[in-house]
Parts: structure tokens; sequence; C-alpha cells
């Protein structure tokens, strides 16, 4: 059942590893690959394009409405996205994992604070990417 879920993890990852200031250093990069990678992940899979796409617009609607974000609230609420329970253990074990790990290195990177507005602005153009990516498959 993890392949369902192949691409959240990579898409965590390249989330975590795009950083804000790379992403505005250098965005056109950062959104072919983005993009690119968040293709390669969906595979042609309607279904799982549109899960992606409907993840992506819900994540911006709620970090758009909530003035103040932290680390923690934006990995809980991604959290909240996936339901475990109808994983195995270990697949479970595996994502609550990455999760973990992409939110320490987070809280590393940017403190356990309130995000930044740029910061906020950087996690809502990376969402707008990744479901314009997959609306590209639907």
């Amino acid at each position: 059942m993890l392949y369902k879920y192949n691409w959240f993890l990579i898409l965590m990852v390249m989330v975590f590893t795009a950083g804000c200031a790379t992403l505005q250093e250098n965005q056109a990069s950062v959104k072919v690959t983005v993009q690119y990678a968040t293709l390669k992940v969906i595979n042609d899979d309607k279904a799982k394009a549109e899960r992606v796409v409907e993840i992506m617009e819900k994540s911006r609607v709620v970090l758009s409405q909530t003035a103040e974000v932290s680390i923690n609230q934006a990995v809980n609420y991604i959290r909240d996205q996936i339901n475990l329970q109808k994983l195995d253990l270990s697949d479970r074990l595996l994502i609550t994992a990455v999760l973990d790990q992409v939110e320490m290195e987070l809280i590393k990177r940017f403190g356990t604070g309130i995000l930044a507005e740029n910061q906020k602005q950087s996690l809502d153009i990376l969402a707008q990417w990744i479901a314009d990516a997959a609306r590209l498959v639907q």
C-alpha cells in the first residue's frame, strides 16, 4: 500500500530540500525541478493527480486563512491529510518517520516559532507548482 504514498514522501523531501532561500534565488530552476518530480511521482495516474491537487489546494487555503503558522502546525496539517489507519504498520512507521525527520530539519532551519511571511509565501508557491503539475495529468 505504500506505493500510494510514494508521491507524498517525495514531495515532502522536495519541499524540505528546496528551502525558502533557494526558492527565491533560483525560482525558475526550482519550479522545473518540483514540477518534473511531481509528474514523475504521479506517473499519469489521474486519481493520484486529483488527490495531489486536492491536498495542495486545501493546504493553500489553510495557509492563506491562518495568520500565524508554525512548522509544527504545517506538519500536523499534512499528517491529518493522510489516513494512517488504512496503512499497514510498516508503512505507517515509514511515513511517520519521514514526517518527523522533515519537521526536525525544518525546525532546525527555521526555528520553532511562527513562519515569517516570506516563508509562508514560499510554501504557497511550492503548493501551487505541485498542483499545477498535477493538473497536467487530469
